[in-house]
């Protein structure tokens, strides 16, 4: 006859911790409280989000202003110091534009508008110089060449110092009109500006360097003094 307990048919594994899974482990009383905790949690939550969200955007929302009035506070104070400056630094350049008196409580678009002007109008002056300077680089560039190629036998000497010396009176006018008619070609940026002086030294100097100066200047020295230049130097 057989003894002990009646034996339990097998079970796949894994089987038995499902089924205990079901069961509860916690105590009733344990469950209970687990579950009114988990409920007003719940309710706070709910709560929160009808009440504080509400002010969290609104407190956003006016954090957000503050900031935006800060950042143009400080816009207009950089565009207000420029402009100042720029008015002290180039007095004459920026003659004809006027500053208000109460130029830091104009608005930042105002200021804005104020600043792009005087930008433009320097750069405009900077085009102006640039024709100068390249009306300039062509007379001597004519007076010097002209010894090495000279088709109708013009005698250009000093051509540069008549061209100085009507300059402001005569050539000047025409250089400003020309910059005022073509602002957008004539306006550049101190950047730009900035590359245009160096290329013009570049030029000024290959242009002194180059052959037909070396020519101009070794002619220049060669010949004689005239008849009346050295009479009234002996008189000296």
């Amino acid at each position: 006859m057989a003894t002990g307990a009646p034996s339990m048919p097998d079970m796949p594994p894994g089987l038995a911790a499902e089924d205990l899974g079901v069961f509860r482990q916690e105590m009733p009383g344990q469950a209970s409280a687990a579950q009114k905790l988990l409920e007003a949690q719940q309710k706070m939550d709910a709560r929160d989000k009808k009440l504080l969200t509400p002010k969290q955007m609104e407190g956003a929302e006016k954090f957000a202003e503050q900031i935006r009035h800060a950042d143009e506070a400080a816009a207009r104070q950089v565009l207000v110091r420029h402009i100042n400056a720029y008015k002290q630094t180039f007095p004459v350049r920026l003659e004809s534009i006027k500053l208000p008196k109460d130029l830091d409580k104009l608005t930042l678009e105002k200021l804005q508008q104020l600043h792009d002007e005087i930008t433009k109008q320097l750069g405009r002056g900077g085009g102006v110089n640039w024709l100068v300077f390249g009306w300039q680089q062509a007379m001597q560039g004519i007076e010097t060449y002209h010894h090495v190629v000279n088709p109708f036998g013009w005698n250009l000497n000093g051509l540069l110092m008549m061209s100085n010396t009507v300059m402001q009176k005569e050539t000047m006018p025409l250089l400003e009109e020309l910059a005022i008619k073509y602002d957008a070609w004539f306006s550049y940026s101190v950047e730009a500006r900035i590359l245009q002086h160096l290329a013009g030294i570049i030029m000024t100097t290959h242009r002194l360097n180059s052959e037909g100066v070396k020519q101009f200047m070794q002619k220049a020295v060669n010949t004689p003094a005239p008849d009346s230049l050295r009479k009234m130097a002996e008189n000296l």
